[in-house]
């Protein structure tokens, strides 16, 4: 089994693994089961690709075989089921990889939910709809991975047991860059000037702290988060005590980094928080974690996919914390602590203090 996952039941036989059905419209299958290699080429959103990597590792370390199952809700009894039993043998647990809108699982199986798109705001609120309408489904789940769902259903609150899995290392998700924090607003009538990249190989100047805030789509939706991170990008632009790197959300459909800074931007200009219009180094926006970045705190939303990054990124901070006023902060501050095996903190909201009087063209 993984470091760290007692909590985690022993796979017997084979683990079987069911993903969302508008993933399997996208795929060429062999049949209604099939293997990891389907899945090696196919271009996914980084939350999935993580997760099948968390699981694939998972088995590895168990030396079950991993296999996957097509649309499992026509296995669940008679001629369908009894084909079904027939080839997975004396497989007894099924990890659903769900996107929030339906959870299939396979009766007479350990059925283990694994919500994937954390971050994204209409997966989660697909979830917490199909919660309130069928939560029956989810109070015989044998484990939830990474999550920790509560919700009530004949009139009990139910908690399904929580599992932990855990990358070692953080996946390549491709080319890193750093760009300038610039805060034009994207409905001027006059273009946004062109930001350009950080030279390939620059190191990140260390006369200051670095705080490094991964950001998602439910984070860049939170108005009370998003103020208070646009006053603290306020005040290190100008001379603050800390320097801040946003690593910029990741939307499915690949978008580019000029897209995905310009989401960012919006979500800042809806603050109301007055920035400089040129360009800040002392706040930077990155695609990825730097090589070889190490970090005096690490902010992490609860809208996050935590588990996406490796144990090696959370070793790199000397303090991991989770902002306050977010909902439910306290549940979350648990679960990334239990997660993690050390402690979180809470940031609580500075006193917004005098900005320095400068010129905005003086602005670092």
């Amino acid at each position: 089994m993984s470091e760290g996952n007692a909590a985690l039941p022993e796979f017997r036989g084979r683990l079987l693994v069911s993903i969302p059905g508008s993933w399997i419209d996208r795929l060429r299958l062999p049949g209604s089961l099939f293997g990891r290699e389907v899945l090696r080429d196919i271009a996914m959103p980084v939350e999935l690709r993580a997760a099948l990597a968390l699981l694939s590792a998972e088995a590895d370390a168990q030396s079950v075989p991993l296999q996957f199952v097509a649309r499992p809700e026509i296995f669940t009894h008679g001629r369908s089921r009894a084909w079904l039993d027939d080839r997975i043998g004396n497989a007894r647990d099924h990890v659903i990889l769900t996107d929030g809108h339906t959870l299939r699982t396979l009766p007479g199986l350990r059925n283990h939910m694994f919500f994937y798109p954390r971050g994204i705001p209409a997966q989660e609120a697909a979830l917490r709809r199909l919660i309130g309408i069928a939560p029956e489904l989810f109070s015989g789940l044998a484990s939830q991975i990474n999550g920790g769902l509560a919700f009530r259903c004949g009139g009990a609150w139910h908690r399904p047991p929580g599992v932990h899995l855990r990358l070692r290392t953080t996946p390549d998700t491709g080319r890193v860059e750093r760009f300038p924090f610039l805060a034009a607003r994207l409905h001027d009538d006059a273009d946004p000037r062109p930001v350009k990249a950080a030279p390939a190989g620059e190191a990140l100047p260390e006369d200051r702290p670095v705080r490094y805030v991964p950001l998602s789509e439910t984070a860049l939706a939170d108005g009370v988060f998003m103020r208070d991170l646009a006053e603290r990008v306020q005040r290190a632009i100008f001379g603050g005590p800390e320097r801040l790197l946003l690593e910029l959300s990741r939307p499915e459909g690949s978008p580019s980094a000029t897209d995905r800074m310009a989401a960012a931007t919006l979500a800042f200009s809806e603050t109301r928080v007055a920035f400089p219009r040129s360009p800040s180094r002392n706040v930077q926006f990155v695609t990825a974690p730097p090589r070889g970045l190490r970090m005096d705190s690490l902010l992490i939303h609860p809208g996050i996919a935590f588990w996406r990054y490796g144990l090696d990124f959370y070793g790199a901070a000397e303090r991991i914390e989770v902002p306050v006023g977010t909902n439910p902060v306290n549940r979350f501050r648990n679960l990334l602590s239990s997660w993690l095996g050390r402690p979180v903190a809470v940031l609580r909201q500075d006193a917004v203090g005098e900005v320095p009087r400068v010129t905005l063209s003086e602005a670092p």
